[in-house]
């Protein structure tokens, strides 16, 4: 399916009738009341962006936290094979998911979305706290880290 038809998928599903893109191409879904998710329609190389910021970068304990991110992107593990990101430019800790082609699914679309803000408030949350410690292997509760990829 086109992003076109994907966001306005997404719209019927949560009842949101007419939800488009701006001529800019972006639309942007407020969830819980506190996950902003972005998607911008980048026509001409036939991919959709989808992102949200989680929050801004901490003054101190970075390391940690970088260490965490970087930790989550390995095999999307900590991600729902989305990706974990520092905009500089901005300070901000920003979770993106890019998809190509026209030929996504509308459910396995609605599905991703779902797991895209499950994932981003799981970050928020630990990112607000700043919860990071140079030993951290996974989330202190494991509840979203997929450990099961095996390297040889």
């Amino acid at each position: 399916m086109k992003p076109e038809n994907l966001l306005a998928e997404l719209g019927s599903h949560m009842g949101i009738p007419n939800l488009g893109f701006d001529e800019q191409g972006c639309a942007r879904l407020v969830f819980d009341d506190q996950i902003e998710v972005n998607f911008e329609n980048d026509a001409a190389n036939h991919r959709l962006q989808i992102y949200t910021t989680l929050g801004n970068v901490p003054a101190e304990n970075k390391e940690a936290l970088y260490g965490a991110l970087l930790e989550a992107n390995l095999f999307g593990s900590g991600t729902a094979g989305a990706t974990l990101a520092i905009d500089n430019l901005h300070g901000e800790i920003v979770l993106c998911h890019t998809f190509y082609g026209d030929d996504i699914p509308s459910a396995t679309f609605l599905s991703l979305v779902e797991s895209f803000v499950n994932t981003a408030e799981k970050w928020a949350q630990q990112i607000a706290n700043n919860s990071f410690t140079s030993e951290q292997t996974s989330n202190s509760d494991g509840s979203f880290l997929d450990t099961s990829f095996l390297r040889a």
